[in-house]
């Protein structure tokens, strides 16, 4: 009798373990399925970004005004490209003597085109 009733205890423990066994599977399902719609919603949201970067860089290929005025300098906005126009910097330098400070000051241009 107490062999039957120790049998029986280790029986529904095992069959206890056995839907706990089934409960974490389950959740390792759900877990696995949220996973597979997590990275489908990437890769949509990321499918959907590059239809709409093809679609500008087409747009921008099909300009006729290609650049524009960027901080005062000239933006290529196909190749991505900065144009610096040196004229107007060669004709203020021009008339300056040579020193250290003028020269200084003349480069300090190239970087603070705004003048600030």
């Amino acid at each position: 009798m107490k062999m039957l009733s120790k049998l029986n205890e280790e029986i529904l423990g095992l069959l206890e373990k056995e839907k706990d066994i089934e409960h974490k599977i389950a959740d390792g399902n759900k877990f696995r399925r949220d996973i597979r719609k997590g990275i489908q919603k990437i890769e949509d949201y990321l499918s959907t970004d590059y239809r709409k970067y093809r679609a500008t860089v087409r747009g921008l290929d099909e300009l006729e005004e290609k650049e524009q005025k960027v901080l005062r300098e000239i933006w290529n906005r196909v190749e991505d490209t900065i144009v610096f126009k040196f004229d107007a910097l060669i004709e203020r330098s021009e008339h300056l003597e040579l020193t250290k400070r003028n020269l200084l000051k003349i480069i300090a241009k190239f970087f603070d085109s705004l003048g600030c």
